[in-house]
């Protein structure tokens, strides 16, 4: 790794659904436990015409309440 190379943890909306079962059969190939659980965590995403939105109400009065 370079000396300027850095390493951190990555959350699932940053990866394709492929690239995650991937990263997940590697784990459980070489029988390695996520200290997090991160790739299998539910992610949420934009709905169709909430670009358009200046407020999501859909997820009103989750924030907080441990959605995760």
């Amino acid at each position: 790794m370079p000396e300027s190379g850095k390493i951190g943890i990555v959350h699932p909306v940053e990866v394709s659904d492929e690239s995650k079962e991937a990263w997940k059969e590697q784990l459980e190939d070489y029988e390695v436990n996520q200290p997090i659980e991160q790739l299998g965590r539910p992610t949420y995403g934009m709905e169709d015409g909430d670009e358009e939105q200046k407020k999501l109400g859909w997820y009103e009065g989750w924030v907080g309440k441990g959605i995760y």
